[in-house]
């Protein structure tokens, strides 16, 4: 029934998940994505777009941070099968019993969350960070930084109400994530995913990017322009 559940089923919107995936490449031009989502719309998403499959892995079996090369989709917590992309299903990490084997008594996926943190800066998405292990091992690695240095810091994009911003922010950083606060209007995360799609749009060609959005700025008539779009220009 858990599987029935989490298999998406027909069309599915995957432009999301595209922006995400191209907006994961390092500075050598490789796409890493880390996904508690035990789907597999990442990896629909890759080869509708590049038409080639992507390296898919999941759990214990997944490379470690500083070995992983290439373009990859890696879920932490398993993967269901998928036929169409010659995936299959492997174990899921589900119960409080399978959580405390992953993070506790194997420990296989502590010491996989602490060693990319060494690797590499991560951004959290759509992940609340709330589950007990994630949250201690998340304080854990804020103690450690005097002792390894090459901790990376953690960010999130953290969702907030107006005149909750304060709030939000300290919960956030409780956890020691560094938290970059957009709006939920109507329970909508609208606002986010149009930054993000905005955000893919100027990773291909900043120039162009650039270009266009002076375009359209100083085709107004400067009287009328806000202070919020000199701020954007002359940033």
């Amino acid at each position: 029934a858990v599987r029935d559940s989490l298999r998406p089923e027909g069309a599915v919107d995957l432009a999301n998940h595209l922006a995400l995936l191209e907006l994961s490449r390092d500075a050598d031009g490789s796409t890493r994505i880390l996904t508690t989502n035990f789907d597999t719309v990442f990896e629909r998403a890759w080869r509708e777009n590049f038409g080639e499959p992507i390296d898919s892995h999941a759990g214990s079996a997944m490379p470690q941070p500083k070995t992983t090369a290439g373009n990859c989709v890696l879920h932490l917590h398993g993967r269901i099968e998928d036929n169409d992309q010659e995936l299959r299903e492997t174990t899921l990490v589900l119960t409080s019993a399978e959580f405390g084997d992953a993070y506790l008594r194997s420990g296989w996926a502590s010491r996989y969350i602490y060693d990319l943190v060494r690797a590499h800066t991560v951004v959290l998405v759509g992940y609340e960070a709330d589950d007990p292990p994630m949250r201690y091992l998340l304080e854990a690695l804020e103690e450690d930084r005097d002792r390894y240095p090459d901790l990376q810091k953690v960010y999130a994009f953290a969702s907030s109400k107006p005149g909750q911003e304060e709030i939000t922010e300290a919960l956030w950083k409780a956890k020691a994530v560094e938290p970059i606060l957009y709006m939920v209007h109507e329970g909508r995360h609208a606002s986010l995913y149009e930054t993000i799609k905005e955000w893919q749009r100027y990773a291909k060609d900043p120039t162009n990017w650039r270009r266009e959005r002076l375009r359209l700025r100083f085709g107004n008539n400067p009287k009328t322009v806000e202070p919020n779009v000199i701020g954007e220009c002359v940033a």
